[in-house]
């Protein structure tokens, strides 16, 4: 009766020797594959972060590359006292909510629609896929086309119901506006898709259920669609939140922050204080600022989804 136990004991060990060869083996090729992939992330996202904060407390500039100064939290404490800095927070926290609101709300009444069946639905849900395929800024200066003043399609229209000519890029208010706009016929269709995606995932059984208690339509949407849907609705508002913060195609290409500073956001005022004022320091610490704004606007929305997820 010894002797299989032995001969077990000795399998065993083959074995484990066998499974340890080939852990290390994949070890290496762990290490093998996921380098080349951490050294690129590191030379395209934590090394320019690093320099970022680190030319944040200098006083660098295009008429100093080599001989600035460490001059500490001076750029931070003098954008505290920059008009224009807190004009640009104001612009932007108008753009975004302007922007994210309407896209959330147009983007889940898509994806109610697009959840129906029907061979035009389908065709509709491709045509929806059109936006996704332009880049922003072929998208910002085709509107820029609708907007002309003179020859644009909007002031057309207007003009057959006897309104006269507007200026839609020139007045402070209506280039908001027209921003906003531009952005969300850009944005909706991918809020549509993810919100879909949720939408999809539901089990018809809630509704049926529902329907035999006697609710409605409107009853089933917030009993049951939006709490069922409610990690997939914050991951899309996270994802347009961070993307309407950080849009600079559009606003660019459309008004370039005009007329006067009145649709300039905090992200286009970083970009000329750094390219067009050459302060680079000074930038650098405005552009550290929305990095961080960004990160807690994330963190306190992503800590909200794992809530959520959680019941």
């Amino acid at each position: 009766m010894m002797m299989p136990k032995g001969n077990v004991s000795a399998g065993n060990a083959s074995q484990i020797r066998t499974v340890s060869v080939i852990s290390r083996a994949d070890r290496i090729s762990y290490s093998l594959l996921t380098w080349p992939a951490f050294a690129l992330l590191f030379c395209l996202t934590i090394l320019p972060l690093f320099f970022l904060i680190f030319f944040s407390l200098t006083d660098i500039s295009m008429f100093k590359l080599t001989n600035f100064e460490f001059i500490g939290f001076h750029n931070f404490i003098s954008a505290m006292g920059d008009e224009n800095f807190w004009k640009s927070i104001y612009i932007s926290a108008i753009q975004v909510a302007g922007m994210v609101t309407l896209e959330m709300l147009l983007g889940m009444l898509s994806a109610l629609l697009l959840l129906r069946d029907g061979k035009f639905i389908k065709g509709l849900r491709l045509a929806f896929l059109v936006p996704l395929m332009i880049a922003p800024v072929v998208v910002a200066y085709t509107w820029r086309l609708l907007y002309n003043t003179d020859l644009g399609v909007f002031n057309y229209f207007l003009s057959l119901v006897g309104i006269g000519r507007v200026n839609w890029l020139g007045h402070p208010t209506l280039a908001n506006i027209s921003i906003i706009l531009s952005d969300v016929w850009l944005a909706v269709p991918m809020v549509s898709i993810i919100l879909l995606a949720g939408l999809q995932s539901i089990s018809m059984d809630y509704y049926e259920a529902s329907q035999m208690d006697g609710a409605g339509p409107i009853r089933q949407f917030f009993l049951i669609t939006m709490p069922l849907i409610k990690p997939t609705f914050l991951v899309a508002f996270l994802f347009r939140l961070m993307d309407a913060i950080r849009s600079f195609d559009i606003i660019y290409a459309l008004t370039g922050g005009g007329p006067g500073n009145w649709s300039k956001p905090l992200n286009v005022y970083v970009y000329e204080r750094t390219f067009q004022s050459y302060r680079i320091g000074y930038g650098s610490s405005l552009a550290v600022m929305m990095l961080l704004l960004i990160f807690l606007l994330s963190s306190i929305l992503l800590n909200r989804i794992n809530h959520s997820e959680a019941y």
